[in-house]
């Protein structure tokens, strides 16, 4: 009784969550780029999401999708992406230290375009490639996703 249940959630689902979530942060960050003055405790909140908790998310698909379905242009261009999120990011935590809110500003329009369109091929091809799975590799997926939360 004393412990949460955790909905049994598919690798699809989870990986749906996870881009809701990322349309969250990228949403309000969307926001606070129209305002005149600087968001620097929401651009800290932005930067420590994408460069944490996101991380898991990432290797959701690098280590738990990408090696089991059969879409090698497609994934390597979804790496790719990562990988330039990731320098990215990187970027943008150096900007935010150095309070060059203009870079920052210009590095986080790039992402959020970036990080749209990435999700929306993702959304877009991978209900069909995980169609093709088992119940029983779908299973092993979502323990793998899982023990990364654990």
């Amino acid at each position: 009784m004393g412990h949460k249940r955790r909905k049994n959630k598919g690798p699809l689902k989870m990986l749906s969550s996870a881009h809701e979530k990322q349309h969250e942060f990228l949403d309000r960050l969307a926001r606070s780029l129209e305002k005149k003055r600087d968001s620097w405790e929401q651009w800290g909140d932005t930067i420590q999401f994408f460069q944490g908790p996101y991380l898991r998310h990432v290797a959701d698909e690098e280590k738990t999708l990408f090696t089991r379905i059969d879409s090698p242009t497609l994934i390597a261009g979804l790496v790719r992406d990562h990988a330039r999120q990731a320098a990215l990011w990187d970027q943008a935590k150096e900007c935010f230290e150095a309070r060059d809110a203009d870079m920052i500003r210009l590095l986080f329009r790039s992402l959020i375009q970036n990080h749209t369109a990435h999700n929306e091929l993702e959304d877009s091809n991978f209900p069909q490639l995980l169609h093709g799975l088992t119940a029983e590799t779908l299973d092993t997926m979502r323990g793998e996703m899982r023990a990364r939360r654990d």
